[in-house]
């Protein structure tokens, strides 16, 4: 996630300061104005106009020119200022292309301020507090290949020095904050010009909210919305001077992720549910929304126009529509219920414009409409129609004759390059005019696309989620079961009734944001009861009793599994006899109407009457007679067994024994026993180990 400067902001915020620091000195007016061009030496004036070698009119400069001018104030004191209202210098042909280089001071020896070429506005220069001459020098250069135009106003202003701003924040910039969240801003470092004291702190924070110039220098403030605000700060001191040092401060607000958990389920009771925690993170750019918003509806007024709007103001100065090309489509979602009736045009802000469908069509509609005269303001189902200069298959009248024409991207009536050398920046119309009766429509929202390289760099980004790791992903809710894998979790639900299972993930901002999918379990649940409880001898008749509960449902089928040598059973409460010691494993399944199925299982052990003892064992490893083996042991829980020497001496000792004592290192011989039951019951003996 990278930080990506947008210059043009820069550019727009310097130049707005500047011209708030200029309007607030004494600007010294004259009766008359007199414009002034290029090829003049030297121009000694504080209001009038400084234009290229056409002079009045526009008409431009030629080519192969070089000029140089130094610009003075005629009142003393007074410092030059150049707004440059009017820019666009040609680019064509090889290097040196057409260019403005301007300097702080009287000629070209004073310190650069910038050079510009094409589109690239100087935007407004001022000669700086340093230069104690109050002049700039402007110098211009034009190769072979072309001409353009320009022109700026000159005012002149009482020079102050400027106070510097020192500001930071409470966050390593840029701040990564969630919605909702405070940052504090410090700007109590910053100082005044020698004698001279900062009065005003004027915050910027670049969010809609109004400036706070009443807070002072430490101030906090709450960014709700996500998105890039660039926080800056207007020092005023008690000569009315501003700060010409700009500090940007970049705030990043989190954005809200996009949950996909799937839909609530209605499952059975027992049933095992699969939880998946889908979730993109959403990126957020500088790019400019261009939609419509609310819409506007297209009733039955013949003749009458209706107008929206769209406006521009992120592109650099004076940049214009070089090629047709550049714009990529015009699209407008809508819907008609007569094509044949309406005019559609766009008009850029110079005023230039191209129709794009003018009537024809006959009675084929647009999108869906709600054909009713007596419902004139009803919306119908909106489709995207575009128009682009690059498209191949017809206008719109050249796609008609089906009921609706169908969305998609179409030929313009009249030439889109039409529109070639409208300025970007400003106010883009769009016009929908009806002249015949009997029809209506709606515009649900339309926009512009224009080629991306067209925008300042812009700032993008795109929250990291951290879905791999249990700290930042994880599910929580009863009763549920985590995966290694964190977005995974399972539910076996073994209760009626509903549960919410709430998946959660944080972002690398510090945000926590969480979605949420019910699922409600119904259905029976098996449960099983037995008389005579275990264990029991062998030839055991035991009674096995259905004690599952429906839940609001009706149980209708039992199926009974007794192990692979008893047969099962479909009675509720079966009755089975044990005719040989075992483990055995008891397993119900219960169905009830709608389905729903549950099984449960129990262990039933059916012990033998008695232990068989050994009288040799030989733990040689050869697979055969290893252990010391007290048949049917395993059938008795908490035995205990202890083996001795001839001496006396206890040699082995285990509770619950398992008929796994091989000895390695006990001799040849004769040994004493002693295997001892829970119940009292106890055998002993003499066993033989052999090698």
């Amino acid at each position: 996630m990278t930080l990506t400067r947008n210059p043009l902001r820069r550019f727009r915020t310097h130049a707005l300061a500047l011209a708030s620091a200029v309007a607030g000195l004494l600007i010294t007016q004259r009766a008359s104005a007199q414009p002034h061009t290029i090829a003049e030496p030297s121009i000694t004036a504080c209001i009038g106009a400084l234009l290229d070698s056409g002079g009045e009119g526009a008409i431009g400069y030629s080519n192969n020119e070089n000029f140089t001018t130094t610009i003075c104030s005629d009142q003393p004191g007074q410092s030059i200022t150049l707004n440059w209202i009017t820019f666009t210098l040609n680019t064509d042909g090889p290097d040196p292309i057409d260019q403005v280089t301007i300097y702080d001071g009287a000629d070209i020896n004073a310190p650069l301020i910038g050079v510009y070429s094409g589109l690239n506005s100087p935007g407004i220069v001022a000669a700086s507090f340093a230069n104690t001459s109050g002049c700039l020098t402007v110098s211009f250069t034009s190769n072979a290949s072309g001409t353009g135009v320009f022109a700026a106003t000159i005012l002149c202003y009482t020079p102050c020095e400027p106070p510097t701003a020192v500001a930071i924040m409470s966050e390593a910039a840029p701040a990564l904050i969630c919605q909702g969240e405070s940052v504090d801003f410090n700007a109590s470092a910053s100082f005044a010009a020698a004698g001279y004291n900062v009065v005003e702190y004027a915050w910027n924070f670049d969010d809609g909210s109004p400036v706070d110039s009443v807070t002072g220098a430490v101030i906090s403030h709450t960014f709700q919305e996500p998105g890039e605000y660039v926080v800056q700060i207007v020092l005023t001191d008690d000569n009315e001077c501003n700060n010409t040092n700009l500090i940007d401060l970049p705030v990043w607000v989190s954005t809200t992720p996009v949950f996909d958990l799937g839909p609530d389920l209605q499952v059975c009771l027992g049933e095992e549910v699969n939880l998946t925690g889908n979730v993109a993170p959403t990126t957020w750019n500088a790019l400019p929304n261009s939609d419509l918003g609310g819409g506007i509806f297209l009733p039955d007024n013949v003749g009458e126009t209706f107008t929206t709007t769209l406006f521009y103001n992120v592109f650099a100065p004076g940049a214009q529509l070089t090629s047709i090309n550049q714009l990529e489509s015009f699209c407008v979602s809508m819907e008609h219920s007569f094509m044949g009736d309406i005019v559609i045009q766009l008009v850029c802000p110079n005023g230039q414009s191209v129709v794009v469908h003018q009537q024809g069509g006959g009675g084929t509609f647009l999108g869906e409409p709600v054909d009713d005269d007596f419902q004139p303001d009803v919306q119908g189902v909106c489709y995207d129609y575009c128009w682009s200069p690059t498209a191949t298959n017809g206008t719109w009248v050249d796609n008609a004759g089906s009921n609706t024409l169908p969305a998609g991207t179409y030929e313009s009536l009249n030439p889109m390059s039409a529109l070639q050398g409208c300025p970007l920046n400003g106010t883009w119309t769009l016009n929908i005019t009806d002249l015949w009766g009997s029809d209506n429509g709606f515009v649900c929202e339309w926009g512009l696309d224009f080629d991306p390289s067209l925008y300042p760099e812009l700032t993008s980004y795109t929250p990291d989620l951290g879905l791999s790791t249990t700290d930042s992903a994880f599910w929580s809710g009863n009763n549920v079961i985590l995966d290694p894998n964190p977005i995974l979790a399972t539910v076996v639900p073994m209760e009626p009734g509903s549960n919410d299972y709430v998946f959660s993930v944080t972002d690398n901002f510090g945000c926590t944001y969480t979605d949420v999918v019910n699922v409600s379990a119904s259905g029976p649940l098996a449960a099983i009861g037995v008389n005579p409880t275990s264990p029991q001898p062998v030839g055991v008749t035991a009674q096995f009793t259905d004690l599952s509960l429906g839940n609001g449902s009706n149980i209708i089928d039992w199926s009974w599994d007794f192990g692979p040598n008893l047969p099962g059973s479909t009675l509720q409460n079966p009755v089975v006899t044990f005719e040989e010691a075992g483990l055995y494993t008891i397993t119900l399944t219960v169905t009830a109407t709608g389905g729903c199925s549950n099984s449960v299982t129990i262990q039933y052990l059916v012990a033998p009457s008695d232990v068989i003892v050994p009288n040799v064992f030989s733990p040689n490893g050869d697979g055969q007679n290893d252990a010391l083996e007290f048949t049917n042991a395993q059938y008795f829980d908490n035995n205990h067994l202890q083996v001795y020497n001839r001496w006396g001496n206890l040699l082995y000792e285990s509770r619950n024994y398992r008929n796994n004592w091989r000895p390695n290192d006990v001799s040849e011989g004769t040994y004493y026993f002693i295997f001892a039951m829970q119940d009292g019951r106890e055998w002993t003996g003499h066993v033989t180990l052999l090698r």
